[in-house]
């Protein structure tokens, strides 16, 4: 039970992100900006918690006839400069995708179109996952992959013919609500072997900074006052670093079909703030349409029964 209530607490944390940017956006923080803030802020959260792990757990030898200890040097070759070094083209990749295009795209795509439309369209990630697996990995897609991604298909025409809604279905709202599922199909394309490879904190310690430092550079940072401050810091802390750090513990504890299920909670619980916070409405039409691309997230999550290389338990990476 712990561990289930530490995956539905990530995905309620990262249905914050909506609102949260919002705000933001309506305190005068360009959207383009916040992904930068988010991954900056973010980063250092992973930085300090890599150096204080490492320095926890660095192995100490005493010198014959005592004296103080002294750090015991890693073998040759082992060194995680070393590891990075070899994964450098994978943590490039996944720098550029996962983070600089994702990062941005997102509250791009709530600025466009509102939190709803942007959350629907961010879940059709597991069908992106499951095309790249396909094309990329040679993984079959399957009767039931197939199914889901028509699913998704025709849950995103939905939502492009629905009317009566508040949200606004344009060319750009689409555009980067469907660049940030995209985008984030790759924390399993790309991501969740380098997560294997060199655990997730070390990852994101590397990528998110790097990352917020590119878009930074990219749409220039102004210094927040008080009140953007503590937008911010929600946003990097309680919206990135917390939930990752949550969900990596609590889906050690929870079977993958139950996992994908629970990380259902996330577009379910943005829809809802966006309606109650901001009063937003998909439409009749839209509504099904959402309710569609959901269930198709969890059909292209689930494991198959098959010996062949099962899909990822949920768009979001155990970070541990």
């Amino acid at each position: 039970m712990r561990g289930e209530l530490l995956v539905v607490l990530a995905a309620v944390l990262w249905a914050l992100i909506g609102p949260v940017s919002s705000e933001l956006v309506d305190a005068g923080v360009p959207a383009e900006r916040i992904g930068a803030w988010r991954a900056l802020l973010g980063g250092a959260c992973f930085v300090v918690h890599s150096l204080l792990a490492r320095r926890r757990h660095r192995p100490s030898v005493t010198p014959p006839g005592g004296g103080p200890q002294r750090p015991e040097r890693p073998p040759s070759g082992a060194s995680g400069l070393g590891r990075l070094r070899t994964h450098s083209a994978q943590l490039g990749a996944f720098c550029v995708v996962g983070v600089v295009l994702f990062y941005s795209s997102l509250p791009l795509a709530v600025e466009a179109g509102g939190i709803s439309l942007a959350w629907v369209l961010m879940y059709t990630a597991p069908i992106w996952v499951a095309i790249g697996a396909a094309l990329f990995l040679g993984e079959p897609i399957g009767g039931r992959g197939l199914l889901a991604v028509g699913m998704s298909v025709a849950g995103v025409v939905a939502l492009v013919s629905s009317v009566g809604g508040t949200v606004t279905v344009s060319a750009e709202s689409l555009g980067w609500g469907l660049a940030a599922g995209v985008s984030y199909s790759s924390y399993y394309l790309v991501g969740r072997r380098l997560f294997e490879s060199l655990g997730a904190v070390r990852t994101y310690a590397v990528v998110l900074p790097v990352g917020g430092l590119f878009l930074a550079l990219t749409v220039g940072l102004d210094v927040p006052g008080a009140g953007t401050l503590a937008w911010l810091l929600v946003l990097g802390v309680g919206c990135t670093y917390l939930p990752y750090l949550a969900f990596g513990f609590g889906i050690q504890f929870v079977p993958s079909n139950r996992a994908v299920v629970l990380a259902t909670v996330e577009p379910l619980v943005a829809m809802l703030l966006g309606v109650l916070l901001y009063g937003e409405s998909l439409g009749r039409v839209g509504v099904v349409g959402g309710v569609v691309v959901v269930v198709a997230a969890v059909l292209a999550g689930l494991p198959r029964s098959d010996p062949a290389p099962a899909g990822p338990p949920s768009p979001h990476p155990p970070p541990n």
